[in-house]
């Protein structure tokens, strides 16, 4: 946890541009996006219908289904669609 008592997770967007050691650093919904599974269903609303986490909500970094939105309504989301394709190259 930061000296501001929010978790790393909660912390806003950061840009591209920030360097730690001379390196760029990744931000961490990058970071989430790409490990994330989507399209499982939602732990919370496992009763419910249409209740596969297909959004990330870019700022809490975590993965959200429909019944999970309007809390976080407010903050920067990414919808992801079974079109999107995520590779990840090594090179």
């Amino acid at each position: 946890m930061e000296e501001s008592g929010q978790a790393e997770s909660e912390q806003p967007l950061q840009s591209f541009n920030t360097h730690e050691a001379g390196l760029a650093s990744i931000p961490r919904w990058l970071e989430v996006l790409l490990a994330k599974e989507f399209f499982n269903s939602c732990l919370v609303h496992e009763a419910e219908k249409k209740n596969e986490e297909n959004t990330l909500c870019l700022d809490c970094c975590t993965g959200l289904c429909s019944h999970c939105l309007p809390p976080h309504k407010a903050h920067n989301l990414l919808q992801v669609n079974f079109a999107n394709v995520i590779t990840q190259t090594t090179f």
